[in-house]
């Protein structure tokens, strides 16, 4: 039988995998399903220092729709166990919170336009 803490990142991913909602990388259509209707509510709910599966997947999802447009270039989140990757991926959402709670020009705005605005800020590409 495994330690529960062995499963726990396990866990952690499949729910952030089957939460993942469906779409076709259309930030306006991910907006539909996001998490987090306004970029405050996302503040308000991400702020960490831990990082909910909600917070993860609106993060994610934003990341996918807009990494097509190349504007931003996130740290790379790649790790030996998913437990480190989720560590890179929650400091990256907290760094894009503190960015959002410097801006509130977005709070009213859609949690994916303030996502976006805080990726091309935070992490721009060179």
């Amino acid at each position: 039988m495994r330690p529960i803490h062995v499963l726990a990142p396990v866990c952690t991913m499949a729910a952030l995998l089957l939460s993942a909602p469906s779409f076709s990388g259309d930030l306006h259509e991910f907006d539909n399903q996001a998490n987090f209707k306004t970029s405050g509510d996302f503040v308000r709910g991400c702020a960490g220092p831990k990082v909910s599966v909600n917070c993860m997947t609106d993060f994610v999802m934003t990341d996918i729709a807009e990494g097509k447009s190349g504007q931003h270039c996130l740290p790379d989140t790649s790790a030996a166990n998913l437990e480190q990757g989720n560590a890179k991926r929650t400091a990256i959402v907290v760094s894009l919170v503190a960015w959002l709670k410097m801006h509130p020009e977005y709070s009213k705005k859609r949690a994916s336009e303030g996502l976006s605005a805080a990726m091309h800020s935070v992490y721009p590409c060179h």
